[in-house]
């Protein structure tokens, strides 16, 4: 166990366990530490939830931890927190934003845009979300531009911005950028302009039609035809997307990347309420879908779907259909269970 105390030599102490009881009789005596951490050096295979205190402390000083690896794993934790339901996710987003200009590690800093990132789409709605995407927008942007950071610092938190814009400033701001050949100092290459033409597509902004099209002229690579068919598979139009979920499977000569990549975008969380109707088919298709789809697509299948939902009506689908499906193979419904965890979360 490591006892952390600020600007002083931290301190590992052994603990032992009795019976069921851990017991770190070597912290007697010894001062309050500004936090505690059960799992220095990752030797434990456990989840290592932190106290109150710690978490307190962390709160205000997490970037002043020098340790990459130690922070990373205190990142961790209180990540853990979230997803136990200990931590409000608003409250970490907070930690996230607060100590981001700071982090000097690409590592930490790609983990904490993408947990940003979820805290925001999944976990958050309304006023909470809006409230945070006020801030984080501004954030990633700074962060994108500050030329102290790495490449990979500065394009992850690019690409979190552009996945993030929802308002129709940020969204019209998405759009001009398209007219430039880069974005906060960073040059607009075909993968950062697809994703930009993605999210005008998947939020129906006016001009997406014909920026999907002007892009597909620009980049008519192999590779630009896959990404505009990722692109048009967020269209949100129910039509659209109940065409799209029968060529999968009808079309013989679609290719089977084409589809994986397009799952995502065909189940974009905020269009949770447009494909909800396609969650039970989806989960009616899993043995064709082992038989014919290569190994891992089932995984890629059930986690889009899944992950594009997020409420309590979604979860009830999935119990009702597992209860319904009771001799299903033990491989598939552990499966279904593993992409199921994550939407109760």
């Amino acid at each position: 166990m490591l006892l952390y105390y600020a600007n002083k030599p931290a301190v590992r102490i052994p603990v032992e366990m009795r019976g069921d009881t851990t017991v770190v009789a070597a912290a007697a005596g010894r001062p309050a530490p500004d936090f505690t951490f059960a799992n220095n050096g990752d030797y434990g295979y456990a989840i290592v939830l932190l106290d109150s205190l710690s978490v307190q402390w962390l709160e205000r000083h997490i970037e002043s931890v020098g340790d990459d690896f130690l922070r990373a794993m205190l990142w961790g934790s209180l990540w853990d927190l979230v997803r136990e339901a200990r931590l409000s996710p608003t409250r970490y987003a907070e930690m996230v934003m607060r100590a981001l200009p700071k982090e000097r590690d690409e590592q930490i800093t790609g983990t904490l845009v993408g947990r940003l990132s979820t805290v925001i789409g999944r976990y958050t709605d309304g006023t909470s979300r809006d409230a945070l995407l006020a801030r984080a927008e501004p954030l990633l942007l700074r962060g994108a531009a500050n030329r102290a950071l790495s490449y990979g610092q500065r394009k992850a938190q690019l690409d979190a911005a552009i996945g993030l814009a929802r308002s129709a400033t940020s969204l019209q701001q998405l759009d001009r950028w398209l007219d430039g050949d880069s974005v906060a100092g960073l040059a607009l290459r075909p993968p950062t302009r697809w994703s930009i033409v993605t999210r005008l597509v998947a939020r129906a902004a006016p001009t997406a039609a014909s920026r999907l099209a002007a892009e597909a002229r620009r980049d008519s690579t192999s590779e630009g035809q896959r990404q505009a068919f990722v692109a048009d598979a967020a269209r949100p139009d129910a039509a659209h997307k109940q065409a799209l979920f029968t060529r999968w499977f009808a079309d013989g000569a679609l290719n089977e990347e084409w589809v994986t990549s397009s799952l995502r975008s065909f189940h974009d969380a905020d269009q949770a309420a447009l494909t909800r109707g396609f969650l039970v088919p989806a989960l009616d298709t899993v043995g064709w879908i082992q038989q014919n789809r290569r190994i891992f697509f089932l995984g890629s299948w059930l986690g889009a779907t899944i992950s594009g939902q997020s409420d309590a009506e979604a979860l009830t689908e999935i119990d009702r259909w597992l209860a319904a499906h009771a001799t299903l193979a033990v491989d598939l419904r552990q499966k279904i269970l593993q992409s199921r965890d994550e939407l109760e979360r």
